[in-house]
């Protein structure tokens, strides 16, 4: 039975690496994976400079990624191989921390739920932080249950190493920060065994320490939040997506919830209710918490944010299969391993990522030489369009929203005198499209609308780049 298991954990383990490294250039890359390439490929001492205007978290990634570029190249491969080696390296805490917290039954079930969701799986083949914070949240909760069991000098320093680097992960890292602080809360009120007050202090104020380099730029940045931002305020139904995406599909995320509720509902009559009242700590913490300010503040939540929680919640999964009956465990693993591997189908047969990189060569085969190209908004030129786009012949200008004219009084002339196509590619231009395109059908003909479609993890057709091709306009008489 011990070899049956370990088989497994192999198993397991290998469908890990291999869900991550499958097809993992197959999307192009999106505009925020073209900023991690653009701002990690800056000299290591200008990458805060250059990421701290256009990039809204701390830069350990960029740090991280930029030496990894510097070995392996910028090719979606290689860039996006580092999140997939951090995901994959969260395989064996993962395994530590529900074996010893549950059973190595529940460690089992919650690495199968890690390995074929293909939420983990997008965000594992994606250049952004992601897998790094997940990774690193998950080394800091099991230092800091260490520390709880064994309160060793060696485990409280190793937190506090973890928690520097996790903070500099991504903003989000804070609130794991702050669950292990309402953990501690919770023992000391229950007094139940918990590292000492002036040990648990030191720790803390050391973490915001090491943060304050960057807290001065945090706090810039809240005020410009402020004055207005993106996001919309979260809803309801921002709470129930998140754990539906944590699964990667909405049937899959819907089986999740349902074996989640159940349990919890068989943890509460176990013996083990203080570790699941940790899991729920856990698992709300990252997603209560900031839903709650982005209410009171500035909206700040994605429901890709927490992705931290995700772990604690494939646990609660885990234990709700695990209690079953076994002829119902057998149907309810059955049924998880067809409706994972259905999704992760569907999730390598679509583009699930803008695809730039079909732009880009759409454009190199149609256009002459000569031909004019205008993107909006601007930032799409600078961070993906260049990227595949680079080596094209045409004349690339990026259009901002944020300027008073969409079109100059110079390039309105050069677009007049034209006697060559011009290809407007549109993408996150909001309003400014409709007009620009009106603009220009004032001095040329357009002849062709294209858009670029994609899927959402929940297989949601979404069209976030249309290029409109126009023709310059044939003067009277001719």
């Amino acid at each position: 039975m011990e070899n049956y298991g370990k088989y497994l954990l192999g198993g397991l383990f290998a469908i890990t690496i291999f869900t991550r490294f499958f097809a993992i250039g197959a999307d192009s890359l999106w505009l925020d994976e073209g900023l991690s390439i653009r701002l990690a490929a800056h000299p290591f001492d200008q990458i805060f400079a250059a990421a701290a205007p256009v990039d809204h978290n701390p830069p350990l990634f960029l740090y991280l990624l930029h030496f990894w570029l510097n070995i392996f190249g910028t090719g979606e491969i290689a860039a996006r191989s580092f999140s997939a080696l951090c995901s994959i390296a969260a395989f064996p805490l993962i395994w530590l921390l529900a074996r010893q917290m549950f059973d190595k039954k529940i460690a089992l079930l919650t690495l199968l739920f890690f390995a074929i969701s293909p939420f983990q799986v997008y965000y594992a083949q994606e250049t952004r932080s992601y897998a790094l914070l997940n990774l690193l949240s998950l080394a800091s909760v099991f230092c800091f249950l260490e520390w709880l069991r064994n309160n060793r000098k060696i485990w409280q320093i190793a937190l506090l190493a973890v928690n520097i680097l996790l903070v500099y992960s991504h903003i989000f890292g804070w609130f794991i920060v702050l669950f292990e602080n309402l953990w501690w809360l919770y023992l000391a009120l229950q007094k139940k065994p918990a590292p000492p007050l002036p040990n648990w202090l030191i720790l803390q104020g050391l973490t915001a320490l090491a943060f304050l380099p960057y807290a001065l730029h945090l706090m810039q940045l809240v005020l410009q939040i402020q004055k207005g931002y993106w996001i919309n305020p979260p809803e309801v139904k921002h709470f129930l997506a998140t754990f539906i995406q944590f699964g990667g599909s909405i049937s899959l995320g819907i089986f999740a919830i349902i074996f989640a509720l159940l349990g919890v509902g068989f943890g509460v009559r176990s013996p083990q209710k203080s570790s699941l009242k940790f899991l729920m700590f856990w698992m709300l913490t990252p997603i209560l918490v900031p839903i709650t300010m982005s209410l009171v503040l500035r909206p700040f939540y994605l429901i890709r944010y927490p992705i931290a929680a995700a772990i604690p919640f494939y646990m609660l999964a885990a234990i709700g299969v695990a209690r079953l009956p076994l002829r119902w465990r057998n149907a309810a693993i059955v049924l998880l391993i067809g409706l994972g591997g259905w999704s992760l189908f569907n999730y390598y047969s679509n583009d699930t990522r803008a695809p730039w990189r079909n732009v880009a060569t759409d454009i190199g085969e149609l256009a002459k030489p000569d031909d004019l190209l205008l993107i909006g908004a601007d930032f799409c030129k600078r961070d993906v369009f260049d990227y595949y786009g680079s080596s094209l012949p045409q004349r690339i200008i990026g259009i901002s929203r944020e300027s008073d004219s969409l079109i100059t009084a110079d390039l309105r002339q050069s677009l007049i005198s034209t006697k060559t196509n011009i290809y407007f590619i549109a993408s996150h231009f909001g309003t400014d499209e409709k007009m620009l395109v009106s603009e220009l059908s004032g001095i040329a003909n357009l002849v062709k609308t294209t858009e670029y479609p994609h899927r959402d993890l929940f297989g949601r057709k979404q069209v976030f780049i249309r290029v409109y091709r126009f023709t310059a306009m044939q003067s009277p008489g001719k």
